[in-house]
């Protein structure tokens, strides 16, 4: 008996010495974890049977770049079907290693899965939502990274405080958002990780390293190359002492200071950096990654700056077969397909660098036209690859951003066109496909919203479910508009945690949506594009469309023409003056500088309307490119002229009727629109607040009593051509009114009242009514308040300030409540470039309306012209500032 007792005494005693060892065992792995000391960990970690230390092990291994090995571990765990994994812990372990492998899409899916399953666990959501920001960023959705990111540091800070280790890798993570876009605010949320790291690890964690190498890229993008050295080689000490020189992150540091030693002219020094890393990164990687792809386009742009373009493309043919799972074909003419790719965004900026290179090599080196063929057919593949990346991103911001690059893109395809048309025979060819490139620069983003809108119409859905899709958008405009107006930190955060949640809720409607209707689907992205022949069928034979593409690469600037007959090409020089007087035109048409209006004005005809004008075509359509879009082509003056008077001076007006449209192919669906619906009613709402008591910049808006003439003359017009008109004037110019879906049975809509432009937030761009208290309206009809308007006008005239500008954006062009308008419905819109005269607006309007109500077949652009020559043959109202700032947008 007394054996057994001490037996059991000390097998007890022993069991709590070996159970105390594994708490120190775990303890000591856990404290080398935190810390970065991942291959100390990974060897405490690796006898223990516990899922989630074999799960920790499993992380050493990926941290390490051992991809894998921890993918063996996750494996061995889940019997091999990875499909069942059921812990947020895995899925974001595995999720990281589907990132390293360059599958953004699958990590994306991963982190999300992860995401749901952490619902009752703020720890693990933080986790996931971190994760899923880098994922969104390095898939181009930057948006949805800042909300990601966004609600993960709200959760994080509540948790942890401001200064926490979590808090601080999140606003890492906010860092790479705005690196390259907004580098300041990069730079300070890299520093307050950096800080917060310092406090918290050793000098030697990996934490550490990262910051300063992203750091380092900040000072290397602001050209402050010392600095970025200095944080680069602080990186590559952390690496080196960590994990020795053959992890990928010290490979992706010497990568970076490879890039300052290009930029610096240290081309061999470069080199050398790229190739060490190119050997260490297929070590890790095997020869399949988008890093790979990475260092070859480096490689590539270093035998480009050495002139050696033969061995340039070659480092940009292999770059895109790293980047392609299912693409190894050697051939330079050979190209991987669009469809299956490790990082699209790279694909694109490699097929981009591959196509200019074969373009230099044939015009210095070659001459031959296989090499432009191919350069061609790359572009073709950008196009298409630029549509794809579109359908990809979900917020549309994104979309707009990923406009600039393929603004771009188009620029250098459109040369590439023209030069082909030289050296071929079918020169049409080439100008059509030259066409059809400058036309996909232009609003593809609303285009594609316009699509989708039209597909909803199409494709059965029930006005229950349109119904709900409306409150949701109006709900995440409103908390949009709301975070715009910046309020307290505790308001604002609550305001963003409500719009991360309609987002998420928007996605999963639109989800549904796509499923149970797939007609919907199908239609959404089935954007039509306007070709030559499309357009010639449908041109009236008085109208000239030009359509302009001005290309600052190149410094030349594409003028298209199409009529009913011709189609002709114009590839003139860009003027060095150019950028200069577009901003000087506007300035001085507002601020009456007579001598310098002449000069500029006349110098810009010249640049815009190169050759003759031919007297025939007594309708110009106009599709203005970038900041163009500012300016009133009816105040050029197509000959020299020196007066300070005007009544008599050769604007373009005297002899043209002017339009303009967003895109040909906005410009061609109006005309066939119009054609079929030839009878609208005869109904139109006036609404003019005439009295304000709303600010704007801390002061009163003035009033304006010209607006209640311009009404009821207006009014009086209608009447006497028997119109059923609906007046709100005054406190029944309210804007719960303007919202109402009666709207849509307004075939003309008329708004005199003050507008204002936001250029930073297009969408905060607005027109001032009065409120609504019963109905929660506080009189602000906002830019995004007006896309979820259902409009049936055929004409929206804006009688207000400013309500033609907007921010001006590289593929896009004016964002502001025209473009809003065009999208809620309306087909013809009229709006003002500058700030106007009350007295003179009211009488341009009334003229207006007087034309188009006793000529039919005048037509909007018709009516304004004789409008605006009356006022010039007025000496009071002969300068452009009176009656150039009004245009109209449509046909």
């Amino acid at each position: 008996m007394y054996r057994i007792i001490l037996f059991i005494v000390l097998s007890s005693a022993m069991a709590y010495a070996q159970n105390v060892d594994v708490k120190k065992t775990i303890f000591t792995a856990d404290s080398l974890f935190v810390q970065g000391e991942y291959d100390k960990a990974l060897l405490l970690y690796a006898p223990m049977k516990d899922t989630k230390y074999r799960l920790r092990y499993a992380e050493c291994h990926a941290k390490t770049g051992r991809l894998d090995e921890a993918t063996d571990i996750i494996s061995n765990i889940y019997n091999s079907d990875l499909s069942t994994i059921n812990n947020t812990y895995a899925l974001n372990i595995y999720s990281f290693i589907q990132l390293s492998r360059g599958k953004i899409d699958k990590a994306i899916e991963l982190y999300n899965k992860a995401l749901i399953m952490a619902a009752n666990n703020k720890d693990d959501q933080i986790e996931c939502l971190k994760n899923l920001g880098v994922a969104y960023w390095q898939a181009g959705n930057n948006s949805l990274a800042t909300e990601h990111l966004t609600k993960a540091l709200n959760l994080a800070t509540e948790l942890s405080g401001e200064k926490s280790a979590r808090v601080a890798a999140i606003y890492n993570n906010m860092g790479l958002v705005h690196t390259g876009e907004n580098d300041d605010k990069a730079l300070e949320y890299y520093q307050k990780a950096l800080q917060t790291y310092q406090n918290f690890y050793k000098e030697w964690h990996p934490s550490l390293a990262i910051a300063y190498t992203n750091i380092g890229i900040i000072y290397q993008n602001k050209k402050d190359y010392i600095k970025a050295l200095d944080n680069f080689d602080r990186a590559l000490i952390i690496w080196k002492n960590l994990y020795g020189e053959w992890h990928p992150n010290f490979a992706f540091t010497i990568i970076n200071i490879g890039k300052v030693l290009m930029e610096r002219g240290s081309y061999a020094k470069a080199e050398q950096n790229f190739m060490q890393a190119y050997d260490i990164l297929t070590k890790n990687f095997g020869k399949k990654n988008p890093e790979i792809s990475v260092v070859y386009n480096l490689l590539g742009t270093i035998k480009e700056k050495n002139n050696d373009l033969k061995s340039a493309i070659v480092y940009y043919h292999k770059a895109l077969i790293a980047n392609a799972p299912d693409f190894d074909n050697l051939s330079i003419t050979q190209n991987p397909p669009t469809a299956n790719y490790y990082n699209a965004n790279l694909l694109l900026t490699t097929y981009t660098l591959k196509a200019k290179a074969l373009e230099n090599y044939y015009i210095f080196k070659t001459l031959k036209k296989k090499h432009l063929m191919a350069s061609m057919d790359l572009y073709l593949r950008c196009d298409t690859l630029i549509d794809n990346i579109r359908r990809s991103r979900v917020n549309k911001s994104d979309k707009i951003s990923l406009g600039v690059v393929s603004n771009e893109v188009y620029d250098q395809a459109i040369n590439t066109c023209l030069m082909l048309a030289d050296v071929n025979i079918n020169k049409k060819k080439y100008h059509e496909l030259a066409f059809y490139f400058n036309e996909k620069s232009k609003s593809a983003v609303l285009l594609e919203s316009i699509s989708e809108s039209n597909a909803k119409s199409f494709a059965g859905i029930p006005d229950t479910v349109l119904d709900m899709e409306a409150k949701l958008k109006a709900d995440i405009s409103y908390h949009e508009q709301k975070i715009a107006q910046k309020s307290d930190e505790k308001t604002d955060k609550k305001l963003r945690d409500k719009l991360f949640e309609l987002n998420r809720t928007y996605e999963k409607f639109t989800k549904n949506m796509e499923q149970s209707y797939p007609e919907y689907y199908n239609l959404k992205f089935n954007v039509y594009i306007a070709r030559v022949k499309d357009l010639q069928k449908s041109i009236p034979d008085n109208t000239m469309l030009i359509s302009y593409f001005a290309s600052e690469q190149k410094s030349r600037m594409y003028i298209f023409k199409v009529t009913s007959k011709r189609f002709m090409v114009q590839n003139v020089p860009l003027s060095a003056n150019y950028q200069k007087n577009i901003t000087a035109m506007r300035n001085v048409i507002k601020f009456k500088v007579a001598e310098s209006f002449n000069q500029v004005s006349y110098e810009l005809y010249r640049q815009l309307f190169p050759g003759n004008l031919q007297k025939s075509y007594t309708n110009l359509a106009i599709i203005p490119d970038g900041k163009m879009g500012t300016v009133p082509f009816e105040a050029l003056l197509s000959q020299k002229y020196n007066k300070d008077t005007y009544t008599d001076a050769p604007f373009l007006i005297k002899s043209k009727n002017i339009s303009y449209n967003y895109s040909n192919t906005l410009y061609i669906q109006n005309i066939i629109k119009n054609s079929e619906d030839t009878s609208y009613a005869k109904t139109t709402l006036l609404c003019a607040p005439v009295t304000f008591t709303a600010k704007t910049n801390g002061a009163l808006l003035d009033n304006l009593p010209g607006s209640e003439n311009e009404i009821n003359e207006i009014k009086n017009l209608f009447s006497t051509y028997k119109w059923n008109v609906k007046t709100l004037m005054k406190e029944d110019a309210k804007e719960s009114n303007i919202k109402s879906k009666e709207l849509k049975n307004y075939a003309i809509l008329h708004l005199a009242t003050h507008g204002i432009v936001n250029e930073s937030h297009p969408d905060l761009s607005q027109v001032f009514l009065n409120p609504d208290a019963a109905n929660k309206e506080d009189g602000n009809l906002y830019s995004g308040e007006i896309y979820n308007l259902q409009l049936g006008a055929n004409l929206v005239a804006l009688s207000a300030c400013e309500t033609g500008l907007g921010k001006v954006t590289k593929g896009e062009g004016i964002i502001g409540l025209t473009r809003a308008l065009i999208y809620a419905g309306a087909d013809n819109i009229l709006v003002s470039l500058w700030s106007v005269s009350d007295a003179s607006t009211s009488q341009l309007m009334i003229d207006f309306y007087d034309n188009i109500l006793k000529n039919k077949n005048i037509g909007y652009a018709g009516g304004l012209r004789n409008a605006k020559l009356k006022l010039i043959q007025n000496p009071t109202y002969s300068q452009p500032y009176y009656w150039a700032p009004f245009v109209l947008v449509g046909q």
